[in-house]
């Protein structure tokens, strides 16, 4: 992948971002196992020719943040950032965890307060149980049961003043998440499904793609607000044109309707082979 420098960043920050310590391990991480095939594919075959803003990697270069903190970790009965191994199907499956205390297997993330609000999100929880997985797999199971699993989340946006004002506002920049544990038939399923999409696309051209669902695409979509002139919040947002104005009539609230635009977030702002996929080319010429 080529990287840009469109905002002229010190080339101290640039040589930070360039230089990160992760290697690709075997046929596919645990990462690119969650991600969209249709990602997935593109990204294989169009990287000698993409690129990505050194300013759209702040985010990921924070997150590193934890690899250096867990390396501080001084405890006995700990297992810390370490690599295993699956082989299924012809493919190398790699994942690596943050940290195993005990009987307890934590990630580690450094997120907005909001991701742990919303709670538990299903990428995270398939994350965990992958490599939850390998390590019952692993010529190691018998030494690391695993009993627990934790998001341990760092907040990067972490308010103390809101804090002291709002009891059900976290009351500390660290919060945990409880993950389930998914029994060996879930997960030996979910891992062969995802094993075996991946490899469906090597053979299959662009336009055959399997294509990014909403949640893979972080689809918000159109609304149409019922507002009056001088309020600044919404009566009621509804997801049709037809009943926002049905509930207009009935409820005799609102002098006009505000359409709110949906996008694709994902696709929008977040993927490097937007201009290479099928499915946004699409999107782009319906709209």
């Amino acid at each position: 992948m080529l990287i840009t420098y469109q905002f002229g960043l010190p080339e101290t920050l640039v040589s930070a971002i360039q230089n990160s310590p992760y290697n690709a391990v075997g046929d596919i991480s645990t990462t690119r196992l969650l991600s969209p095939y249709q990602v997935v594919a593109l990204q294989k075959r169009y990287a000698p020719v993409l690129s990505e803003d050194v300013s759209d990697m702040i985010y990921p270069l924070i997150g590193s943040n934890t690899h250096y903190i867990i390396e501080r970790v001084n405890l006995p009965n700990t297992l810390k950032e370490w690599r295993f191994y699956l082989q299924m199907y012809g493919w190398l499956l790699s994942g690596q965890i943050d940290l195993w205390e005990a009987g307890v297997l934590y990630d580690w993330k450094v997120t907005s307060i909001w991701s742990y609000i919303y709670g538990l999100k299903p990428e995270h929880e398939n994350q965990m149980n992958i490599n939850a997985y390998m390590i019952r797999h692993s010529p190691y199971s018998d030494f690391l049961p695993i009993h627990k699993m934790q998001i341990v989340c760092i907040f990067r946006d972490w308010s103390k003043k809101k804090a002291e004002t709002d009891r059900d506002y976290p009351q500390c920049q660290v919060g945990l998440i409880d993950v389930p544990i998914w029994d060996e038939l879930k997960s030996y399923g979910y891992i062969f499904e995802r094993i075996n999409g991946h490899q469906g696309c090597e053979s299959l051209d662009d336009e055959d793609l399997p294509e990014c669902t909403p949640e893979e695409r972080w689809e918000k979509p159109t609304t149409h607000a019922v507002m009056s002139k001088g309020r600044k919040s919404a009566h009621r947002v509804l997801n049709t044109m037809e009943s926002a104005e049905r509930w207009m009539e009935e409820n005799g609230k609102g002098d006009y309707i505000d359409t709110r635009i949906g996008e694709s977030t994902r696709c929008e702002s977040y993927c490097s082979v937007r201009d290479f996929c099928h499915q946004y080319r699409t999107q782009i010429e319906g709209e």
